[in-house]
């Protein structure tokens, strides 16, 4: 117990070590890798030390962060930094750009072939500094942008950029991509400004009240806006449904409460806001491909 105490509170050190304060105005992107590539299903989940932009060009994916599932089609782009969770489950047809990045030019000596990795075997000491926006705390979080069809030239124009090697080619795929994340703050920041607030409200009341009945209606009334519209909301910004956020983030604290062998997994259910133990276990089945006893009893045997 005390040894893995010092585990989790020396991994809190290395993260909280790895995390560097900048302000929008000191985006320096340093490009580590950009291509059009074929999407295919990740056998894994990975970890990335750096940090990522994909825009689908063709097809679609589930792109899965840190649990959260993110629905991608065609012309939608995602954004999310360094040392987060992440894998894509792809249609047949699937292709996108993606870009490797750090915000800054800060360790622009380090080797290129940042490979991701499974978590288990992820070295924070390895990660290249992850930014904490203070100006701009929507960065913090993976960000999902639909209709992006106005960047994929400018994507195109960065990966042929970075392929072609050409005198000067770095630091111009770094002002390509600075333009690339201006544009996707400009959409979800600052032309809607009163959206992204809106959406801080109801994110920080899920948080609040997941264990409860929540419902479109509810959260309607509490930003001041039609019910129709909340659910338009989520699927713009945070790419699911309100009752597919619900879900993943209820699954989040399941996962966590089944690490306790005091609490009965029906117990674990209800604190997690599932309505009933059978919900809660044929939802847990369907995700994770095994029931929550068999999941508890897979986690001990690895402590």
């Amino acid at each position: 117990g005390a040894d893995m105490t010092k585990q989790e509170e020396f991994c809190k050190s290395a993260k909280e070590k790895s995390k560097i304060k900048l302000k929008l105005v000191e985006i320096n992107p340093y490009i580590r890798f950009a291509a059009k590539i074929k999407l295919y299903n990740s056998e894994n989940i990975t970890t990335s030390y750096d940090c990522r932009f994909l825009y689908i060009t063709k097809g679609s994916c589930i792109l899965t962060i840190n649990n959260r599932e993110y629905a991608l089609k065609s012309d939608d782009a995602a954004l999310w930094n360094s040392g987060q969770k992440y894998s894509f489950a792809a249609s047949d047809d699937c292709e996108c750009y993606i870009i490797n990045f750090d915000y800054t030019q800060d360790a622009a000596d380090k080797d290129n072939s940042f490979l991701p990795v499974e978590p288990n075997d992820f070295d924070r000491n390895k990660l290249v500094a992850t930014p904490y926006f203070s100006d701009g705390a929507v960065l913090n979080e993976p960000i999902i942008r639909r209709f992006a069809d106005s960047m994929r030239i400018k994507a195109s124009n960065l990966c042929s950029e970075f392929n072609q090697k050409k005198i000067y080619y770095s630091e111009l795929c770094g002002i390509k991509m600075k333009e690339i994340i201006f544009e996707m703050l400009r959409e979800i920041v600052f032309v809607s400004k009163n959206t992204s607030e809106m959406l801080d409200t109801i994110l920080a009341y899920i948080k609040e009240h997941y264990r409860e009945n929540i419902t479109n209606e509810q959260l309607g009334k509490l930003v001041g806006y039609h019910s129709y519209y909340i659910n338009k909301l989520m699927l713009d910004y945070v790419g699911t449904t309100l009752h597919q956020y619900l879900l993943n983030y209820r699954m989040e604290n399941g996962l966590k409460l089944l690490l306790d062998p005091d609490k009965s997994i029906a117990d674990v259910a209800l604190e997690s806001g599932f309505r009933s133990f059978y919900y809660f276990s044929r939802y847990f089945k369907e995700r994770m491909g095994l029931s929550p006893a068999q999941y508890r009893k897979a986690r001990r045997s690895m402590i």
